[in-house]
């Protein structure tokens, strides 16, 4: 079954409480796209936020519009762009479960917020990970995405 919500404010949610490093070097956490009261995947999905923060960062410097997935398991979303409107559109596998009108400026505001916990965290807690070219890499489209506010 398909959920649509109506318009509403679309935000990415890294809880920094929840975010660990793991012994072989991994920086997991709990992320997920906020739809007001719904939550894409779920409220708990717990996932690696620096490699899918450079995944999302990447696509929505490439037009905004494309995939966006999510390391574990099958889901993704994508925006997408029709009649001058942005949508989020949240999958399993292919099927399509939720389905909202997004702003394209908060949600890009949402994302370089959570990188930007995302990096700080890493460099509060002095975690030395085997992912130098991962950081520089998010470090670098953080930039680009800054400067396209």
């Amino acid at each position: 079954m398909r959920l649509l919500i109506p318009y509403i404010n679309a935000m990415i949610k890294l809880r920094l409480e929840t975010l660990r490093l793991s012994v072989s070097g991994r920086i997991t956490g709990t992320v997920y796209i906020n739809l007001s009261k719904v939550f894409f995947p779920e409220e708990t999905w717990n996932d690696f936020p620096l490699t899918i923060f450079n995944w999302w960062s990447h696509s929505f410097l490439n037009g905004n519009e494309g995939d966006y997935r999510f390391m574990d398991g099958p889901f993704y979303f994508k925006i997408i762009k029709k009649n001058g409107l942005y949508f989020l559109e949240g999958f399993f596998d292919r099927k399509l479960i939720v389905s909202t009108e997004l702003d394209i400026d908060e949600f890009q505001c949402s994302l370089i917020h959570n990188i930007e916990i995302l990096l700080n965290t890493i460099k509060k807690n002095k975690w030395d990970i085997d992912a130098n070219l991962d950081i520089e890499l998010l470090n670098e489209n953080l930039c680009k995405l800054k400067k396209n506010i």
